[in-house]
């Protein structure tokens, strides 16, 4: 026999909820921070990745507003400014760039998982937008996949070379 969960208010929710959207803001700053970047070191980058790595920022930056106004919604305060510090300071090899990107976007497509799971039943705008989010980080972590496993493979005939 079918059975059918309670109802539980988004507020039993919303102190799950607010740490992960918190999280995913974060993480968008960062990988904004990542993707403008790196389109600005052009010696990994062929024009078409240029196109890609621009419609990926752009996409970035619109999730980061998603949930920003999420967060706004559920009366959180976002805790932007730390992200953009630390990341200003470094200074990274367009290699350390792509590796830094792909674990962001990793890690954000973990985290919308965790907000669409939570927010299935209960917060249909919050799991809409997450839902977006996690089908455009898939697409973002194989394009920066590709650049990844490229400039390894360049490194590798560069070492190969260097030892002959």
């Amino acid at each position: 026999m079918l059975q059918l969960k309670p109802f539980v208010p988004l507020e039993d929710h919303s102190q799950q909820l607010l740490p992960l959207l918190l999280a995913a803001a974060e993480n968008e700053c960062l990988s904004s921070h990542l993707y403008y970047h790196l389109l600005n070191d052009s010696t990994v980058l062929t024009p078409m990745l240029v196109t890609n790595l621009q419609l990926a920022l752009v996409e970035t930056n619109a999730h980061h507003e998603g949930m920003l106004k999420s967060i706004k919604r559920l009366g959180g305060k976002p805790r932007i400014k730390s992200v953009t510090t630390r990341f200003s300071a470094m200074k990274l090899a367009p290699y350390q760039l792509v590796k830094m990107l792909y674990e962001s976007d990793a890690f954000l497509a973990a985290t919308y998982t965790d907000i669409c799971t939570l927010t299935m039943e209960y917060d249909y705008q919050i799991f809409d937008l997450s839902y977006r989010n996690l089908s455009e980080k898939v697409h973002h972590l194989d394009q920066v996949k590709s650049i990844l496993h490229s400039h390894q493979y360049a490194e590798q005939a560069n070492k190969k070379e260097k030892t002959l």
